[in-house]
């Protein structure tokens, strides 16, 4: 029962991590000369998994994270590159432990590519 459409894994840490910076998507785009229009996609519910490496690496750059969440986020959108599909949070019960408010990442997530 796939029918109902969900934000990704990866789109919900991007949308939680800008939010972060308490700026709208428009403002976080303008502020670090980022196509709006890559990062609107790259948070969509009907994304596709390919995405530009040069704009996502400008927005994790951006986003200032920890080398925690970078290296987490990082893996995560490699793992997609690599399976050819986007991880959503109801498929993967320990990438789920991170969804609630804040990211957990006391521990390395480590993605293997066998799916």
């Amino acid at each position: 029962m796939k029918n109902i459409e969900q934000k990704s894994v990866l789109s919900i840490f991007l949308k939680r991590e800008i939010n972060a910076k308490l700026l709208s998507v428009k403002k976080f785009a303008k502020k670090f000369g980022i196509d709006e229009r890559s990062i609107y996609t790259l948070l969509s519910v009907k994304r596709k998994f390919k995405f530009v490496d040069e704009t996502f690496n400008k927005i994790v750059t951006a986003l200032k994270l920890t080398e925690e969440k970078r290296k987490y986020i990082l893996d995560l959108a490699t793992h997609e590159r690599e399976s050819g599909k986007i991880i959503y949070p109801s498929e993967s019960a320990p990438l789920q432990e991170l969804l609630p408010s804040e990211p957990s990442l006391s521990e390395p997530v480590s993605l293997s590519s066998e799916l």
